[in-house]
């Protein structure tokens, strides 16, 4: 992970490199970073969608393995003696969701992503995220649409979003974290 000074959006001023921070360790079968965002408040702590990639082409379901998608809180700051991060946590699969007000009132009282994999999240306040999706269009139609039919889809077909909130104020600067 690199620090990078902003600039402020003129040509005269920039960004640039600062410095080195460090290396992020990746949980087993991870492999990609696929958004980052900051705990507001904080230029310690930031989540991480953390994927595996899923294999070239292996787009397509039914498939031998499931995508690697965990939200994960990691301290940029507290460093071991090899300059990886030591204090990280994984606190959400977005393959296994729990959903204890059955939100969609199909009797399942859990949730998943289907798509291969997750590009945003935006922590929103203490306890929520927004976490945004990439479907792979038009390598996959999970609705099975007939474009034809749908006004706008080049414009909507290839992204969707959802909330997450914790019960626990888990982005809250004074919550333990690790």
């Amino acid at each position: 992970m690199y620090k990078v000074l902003p600039g402020n959006g003129t040509v005269a001023s920039p960004p640039k490199f600062d410095s080195f921070m460090g290396f992020y360790p990746f949980e087993i079968n991870g492999g990609a970073i696929a958004d980052v965002s900051a705990i507001p408040g904080s230029s310690q702590y930031v989540v991480v969608i953390e994927r595996n990639g899923f294999p070239s082409g292996s787009h397509m379901w039914p498939i031998n393995v499931l995508p690697h998608n965990y939200l994960c809180i990691v301290d940029l700051l507290d460093l071991d003696e090899n300059m990886v991060m030591r204090k990280k946590k994984c606190i959400l699969n977005y393959q296994r969701i729990d959903d204890p007000w059955d939100v969609d009132g199909n009797g399942i009282f859990r949730y998943a992503q289907n798509q291969v994999t997750n590009e945003q999240v935006i922590v929103v306040d203490d306890n929520c995220i927004i976490a945004g999706t990439d479907t792979n269009y038009p390598w996959s139609n999970d609705f099975n649409l007939n474009l034809t039919n749908v006004p706008y889809s080049q414009q909507i077909i290839d992204a969707r979003w959802m909330i997450v909130c914790f019960q626990e104020p888990i982005f809250n600067l004074a919550y333990p974290h690790f």
